[in-house]
């Protein structure tokens, strides 16, 4: 897709998931301070949703698409598992809205508009000029 504007889908899905690299930043510190590991963690997928984000908006390639899906399913899937199973050694905190709720909720909004995005993209052939034999 060199030299096209990616399709206002994979944009929108491009900016939900630079917004929940955004609110995985803001929790790096509470992360940090309920375990050392996660902090690194939170901080690492922050790192990496922002990355996909602004690479979706301006590339919007196969590629980017399907990494940037799976940096925003792990940021949900953390975050289910964080508030049904709680931390190892902790109790569940169970769900309350905060930044980290948040980010699920921008992850999963991401992940829908890349899912209905992926219907209009078909990465199969290249389209043939009509002068080419």
């Amino acid at each position: 897709m060199a030299g096209r504007t990616p399709p206002p889908l994979a944009r929108a899905a491009g900016v939900l998931a630079g917004g929940q690299g955004l609110t995985l930043l803001w929790c790096v510190r509470s992360a940090a301070t309920e375990a050392g590991y996660l902090g690194v963690l939170v901080g690492l997928l922050a790192a990496l949703a922002l990355l996909g984000g602004w690479r979706l908006w301006f590339v919007a390639s196969w590629a980017c698409r399907a990494v940037t899906a799976a940096v925003v399913s792990v940021g949900v899937g953390g975050e289910l598992l964080r508030a049904t199973a709680g931390l190892p050694g902790q109790v569940s905190p169970g769900w309350s809205f905060g930044p980290a709720a948040l980010s699920a909720l921008l992850g999963v909004l991401a992940l829908l508009a890349l899912g209905l995005d992926s219907r209009r993209f078909r990465p199969g052939a290249p389209e043939r000029s009509p002068y080419a034999l």
